[in-house]
């Protein structure tokens, strides 16, 4: 009660808010719907306004391409059904067909998101992040990323296949970091993984930092809230720190009740005066139940 009256106050002052979720994956497309109904259902009934949705990778899940095209149809028609702008990052999981020998067709989530009017994700499948501004701040999305030719891509934080032809070195990375605090604007970065100091980070991620001092949170997915044998001891931890840097970590995961705990998202607003608001939600339960303002 206490979180959804603080809501109530503070929906009268968001600019932006936005629909944040990650990891429905899953092999079996049964289980991948019921959850994400559940979720789109509730998401539904809360009629909440809702600016752009983030969809933090690993929609998809396992080597069977009819398997993983019923996952993508029905989170599709689902998606678009809602009217929202999506912002897309690959994770781990959208790379098991192509890890499975797979070269044509390997990534049917992604070209389906590059062909909706008005929805992002990066531009090529070789590039491994993209920026927008939203609202008040700049917005960085981190995505795993492939060579074209499939000789390469990174996943789990990891560069796999021919390392030596991976085109980003730390200088890279580094300049995407000068590039977030030379524009002036309060930040938030986005990926599939953690950065260091939270669970489950990627070790390639971790050539950002350290972030720029205006960075205000940083989001993601991939530690599923509950699944102890992945996330381990800290897989109920929903916020963490940047390391060495006094900047959060909000876990959005997961979107399925399988592995994680619940079938969870987290809501994000922005504020006039740059405070964010994370909103906790169980899908399953359908109550809030963390909030954290920044």
């Amino acid at each position: 009660m206490v979180i959804r009256n603080v809501l109530e106050q503070l929906n009268k002052s968001a600019v932006q808010r936005i629909w944040v979720f990650s990891d429905l994956q899953q092999s079996v497309p049964e289980d991948a719907r019921r959850c994400f109904e559940t979720a789109v259902r509730d998401f539904r009934n809360l009629a909440l306004p809702c600016d752009y949705i983030w969809y933090l990778g690993d929609a998809t899940e396992g080597k069977n391409g009819e398997t993983v095209k019923e996952m993508c149809d029905f989170q599709l028609e689902l998606l678009v059904s809602l009217n929202i702008p999506v912002r897309y990052v690959m994770g781990n999981h959208e790379f098991d067909l192509l890890r499975s020998g797979v070269r044509e067709n390997a990534f049917p989530f992604y070209e389906a998101v590059n062909s909706v009017p008005g929805w992002r994700t990066i531009s090529r499948l070789d590039k491994f992040y993209f920026v927008e501004k939203v609202g008040n701040f700049l917005v960085a999305f981190f995505s795993d990323h492939g060579d074209l030719e499939g000789r390469w891509h990174t996943t789990n934080g990891k560069i796999y296949g021919e390392h030596e032809l991976y085109p980003y070195d730390q200088e890279a990375y580094r300049e995407v970091s000068q590039r977030l605090a030379d524009s002036g604007l309060p930040v938030i970065t986005v990926s599939h993984y953690a950065l260091q100091g939270g669970n489950r980070p990627s070790e390639l991620l971790s050539r950002l930092l350290p972030l720029p001092v205006q960075a205000k949170a940083h989001l993601h997915g991939h530690a599923h809230i509950g699944d102890d044998k992945w996330a381990g001891p800290n897989c109920h931890q929903k916020i963490s720190w940047v390391a060495h840097q006094d900047i959060p970590q909000i876990n959005v995961s997961s979107l399925e009740d399988r592995r994680g705990s619940g079938i969870r998202s987290v809501f994000l607003e922005m504020y006039a005066d740059e405070r964010l608001g994370f909103f906790f939600r169980n899908h399953t339960r359908r109550e809030w139940t963390e909030m954290f303002i920044v």
